[in-house]
């Protein structure tokens, strides 16, 4: 556990102003993040997936909040996080 917290700035009713899907942290990109911690985390006794994600290549296509990219990364992956345009400004923010 590198007791990383990763703090997002979300925006809600995204689809209602015209900016898609990707201003939310969904359900799904919680769970993932769960398990990369706990499959690919320091916490895990497994070395073997220990360096799993350390220099690994990601590319998180519609990453909205990018939380799990930046999972990813506190991983130690090198990340490439994509979205459309509309919703840039914030995975930028985060």
């Amino acid at each position: 556990d590198s007791g990383a917290i990763i703090k997002l700035r979300q925006i809600g009713n995204g689809e209602m102003k015209g900016l898609g899907t990707g201003t939310l942290v969904w359900p799904a990109a919680h769970v993932l993040s769960m398990y990369l911690e706990k499959h690919y985390g320091s916490g895990n006794n497994d070395k073997q997936t220990d360096s799993l994600f350390s220099g690994a290549r990601v590319c998180d296509i519609g990453s909205g909040t990018g939380c799990v990219g930046f999972v990813a990364a506190l991983l130690g992956a090198k990340v490439t996080l994509t979205d459309q345009d509309c919703v840039l400004f914030l995975l930028e923010q985060n």
